[in-house]
This record gives C-alpha cells, sequence and structure tokens, in this order.
C-alpha cells in the first residue's frame, strides 16, 4: 500500500499549523497523524479518507514538530511519512518606556511564553535608524542614554530564538525638554 505524498506544512501560527497532502492510490480506510515536539509527547489523531489535509492545534510557540502520517486499511499500514516545522514564536508584549529624561529612558517588556536567545531592540528618528541593540534574552530592560532632548523616537522591539523571529513591537517616545538650570550647567561645564 503506498503512502501519502507530497506532505507539507502551511498556515504556520504560535499553536498551530495545517499539514496537508496527496492521497495515496491504493484504497484505504483513514489516516494515522501524529505529532511529537522535542519536549517527547507524542498525541495522534485519526483522519477520514477522504480529508487531505488537517489543522494540528494547542501547540507550543517556536517549538519543533515532527509529523508523521500514513494510510491504514484493516491490520495494514502504509510507510509512514514524516516532515517537521518550527510553530511560529509568540512575541515579547506591553514595550513601555519609563523614567524619560532629556537624554534617555528605561525601556521595560514582558516577555513572549517560548524561550529567547535575544532580543534585537531598534531606535529610529525621523524615519532613520538612529541606533539597534542586541539584548540578552533572560533581561526584560534595557536603558537608552545619548538621546536628544524634546525629540520623537521610534521603538521596535523582536524576539529570536535559533532561525526564529517573533513579530515586532513598536512604541513612540518623546524625550523630555532641557531644563533652563540644566542647559545653563552644561553650556558653563563646557567653556
Amino acid at each position: 500500500m503506498d503512502p501519502p505524498k507530497e506532505v507539507t506544512v502551511s498556515d504556520v501560527t504560535e499553536d498551530a499549523l495545517t499539514v496537508s497532502w496527496i492521497q495515496p492510490l491504493a484504497p484505504f480506510e483513514y489516516y494515522k497523524l501524529s505529532y511529537q515536539s522535542e519536549r517527547g509527547r507524542v498525541d495522534s489523531v485519526v483522519i477520514d479518507s477522504d480529508v487531505t489535509n488537517y489543522t494540528v492545534s494547542s501547540l507550543f510557540p517556536a517549538t519543533e514538530y515532527e509529523i508523521s502520517i500514513n494510510a491504514v486499511r484493516g491490520s495494514q499500514e502504509s510507510k509512514v511519512v514524516v516532515t517537521s516545522d518550527f510553530t511560529a514564536m509568540d512575541m515579547p508584549a506591553e514595550l513601555t518606556a519609563l523614567n524619560i529624561t532629556p537624554q534617555g529612558t528605561m525601556l521595560r517588556w514582558n516577555p513572549p511564553v517560548s524561550s529567547v536567545d535575544n532580543y534585537v531592540l531598534t531606535l529610529t528618528h525621523n524615519q532613520v535608524t538612529a541606533d539597534t541593540f542586541l539584548v540578552e534574552g533572560n533581561k526584560q530592560e534595557h536603558q537608552l542614554s545619548n538621546l536628544k532632548p524634546s525629540t520623537t523616537y521610534s521603538v521596535a522591539l523582536y524576539a529570536t530564538k535559533g532561525p526564529l523571529t517573533s513579530g515586532t513591537l513598536i512604541t513612540n517616545l518623546q524625550t523630555r525638554a532641557c531644563s533652563f538650570h540644566s542647559a545653563a550647567l552644561r553650556s558653563v561645564g563646557g567653556a
């Protein structure tokens, strides 16, 4: 008995993916589809013989799943066809600028559910990238300094894990104006 052919994965999200295939030529009763993550748990489903795609849901984000499918007739089973793919990485949330001064701010965010290797933080001013920072994956804040007073910046943040990148979170912030007192001190100090 021949197996399903051209098994592909599409419509990948953080917690689901769709498996599609072409039916075998030989008659059969049903498909058996199994999926397993690197965490080791195996789940299996039985799928009607006239179906050629199936959406696997309730998955973990940024996780590689091995998917196997074969055709079954009575006690006979076709060869198992195996493919694998990663679910999408979920993104950080609630990017906030705290303690804004004329020259800096503390950025803080909530991490995604999935583990993170690094965060990439990009600072943009007037649609030109001013700076890009790589922040370790176990951190949830980053201090920005050397900013210009009374200036609006756009801050973009995304997470990475191996070959995966999350969606990008964007927030805007405006640095405070220099007070007359601090501006006078700076000009005296620079003379």
